[in-house]
């Protein structure tokens, strides 16, 4: 009988399947040895081999085995844990080697990471300039294509439009979607999500400029010479503070002798006043800014009462003179005001004549002042001159 010697391998069996990184492939990869006419051979030593890749096996039985009485030889492989094809090479001592083509598939998402688009700010109602990108990866830190990433955003507050509620990651693993801030000015996350999965994308919207000034906080009814205080703030056409205004304030009041105490300046958009009213009536106060009049607010209709009673002038009747026994001309008039001249009604006033030697006779000496802070009677004279 002539030998006729090993010629070929032939994969008989799990060539072109795919296993998820980390796992084992379901079915061994089989080859056959053939002699040149076709027949099986037994006893031939078998090596398997795998082309350098970062995607490749793990074997998991012996590379190097025997071909059984069937003529075939068996090899056990893993995934190693990078996504991707690899060759398996199968030859004998006197072949040249064949080979087949496995895959290792990515496994299921298992981290987001933001890639684009994190801490960036812009003008309430404008779009944000960087698009949002998060990337999809395995547990390995392989990229996960056709994954969907779901996008959502506060529904109240500080908030903004999204181009795309959801994205199905391509070849690059990453979702996005472009933002668009809403008028609320303040800081926002936008979630990204895949599953459980979930990460957030900070965003800043910032106040447009001033628009408005808004006066609160003053008292309607005060006393003259009291202190009030009170706070302007700037706002943008929609009614955001606007933290980045850096004009001059400057005020208005109805009263000449008014002083308003406080910086010129406002500090993120808020001042805190203080006014001193002093003179009696109805009375306003406008702030305004120094270069745009039309930037501007106004306190109406405040009542200032006056202080407490601090002056007694005689505005009538002084140095005259009567024939004993009879009327002084003019009346003895006298005028009650407070520490700024503010007349004081229902004041008392007492009148005290002398007791001997020449005097005046003054009837009923108790007598409250008008409106006007007057009091005004008639003197007689007495019998001795």
């Amino acid at each position: 009988y002539e030998l006729i010697q090993s010629s070929d391998v032939v994969f008989t069996s799990g060539g072109g399947q795919s296993a998820t990184v980390g796992t084992p492939f379901s079915n061994d990869i089989e080859v056959m040895v053939v002699d040149a006419i076709g027949g099986t051979l037994d006893g031939v030593d078998v090596l398997f081999s795998t082309e350098p890749s970062d995607a490749n096996g793990i074997y998991t039985s012996p590379t190097t085995t025997v071909s059984g009485v069937d003529g075939t030889a068996t090899v056990s492989l893993q995934a190693n844990t990078v996504t991707g094809d690899f060759r398996v090479n199968a030859r004998t001592s006197n072949t040249s080697k064949q080979f087949v083509i496995l895959t290792n598939l990515t496994d299921v998402p298992a981290t987001l990471t933001v890639t684009r688009g994190d801490n960036q700010s812009t003008l309430v109602g404008t779009a944000f300039s960087d698009p949002i990108s998060v990337l999809v990866e395995d547990r390995f830190g392989n990229i996960v294509r056709d994954a969907r990433v779901d996008f959502s955003v506060p529904t109240s507050g500080p908030s903004g439009t999204l181009s795309e509620l959801f994205h199905i990651t391509g070849r690059s693993g990453e979702g996005h979607t472009n933002v668009t801030a809403n008028t609320t000015s303040g800081a926002f996350s936008v979630l990204a999500s895949v599953g459980s999965l979930s990460t957030m994308v900070e965003l800043t919207n910032l106040a447009d400029s001033a628009d408005q000034f808004v006066l609160s906080g003053h008292p309607l009814n005060v006393t003259a010479g009291d202190s009030n205080p009170f706070t302007l703030t700037a706002l943008d056409q929609f009614g955001n503070i606007a933290d980045g205004y850096s004009g001059t304030v400057f005020y208005s009041v109805s009263d000449t002798q008014t002083a308003v105490f406080g910086n010129n300046s406002l500090t993120n958009g808020v001042g805190t006043f203080t006014s001193e009213l002093r003179t009696a009536g109805i009375q306003s106060i406008t702030l305004l800014d120094g270069a745009d009049s039309s930037l501007s607010a106004t306190q109406n209709n405040i009542v200032v009462n006056p202080d407490v009673a601090s002056n007694l002038d005689i505005v009538g009747g002084d140095n005259q003179s009567a024939v004993v026994d009879t009327p002084f001309a003019n009346n003895l008039t006298v005028r009650v005001s407070d520490r700024f001249g503010n007349a004081i009604a229902n004041e008392t006033v007492n009148f005290i004549a002398p007791l001997a030697g020449s005097s005046a006779g003054l009837g009923s000496p108790l007598r409250t002042t008008n409106t006007a802070g007057l009091f005004s009677r008639e003197v007689q004279a007495t019998t001795l001159a």
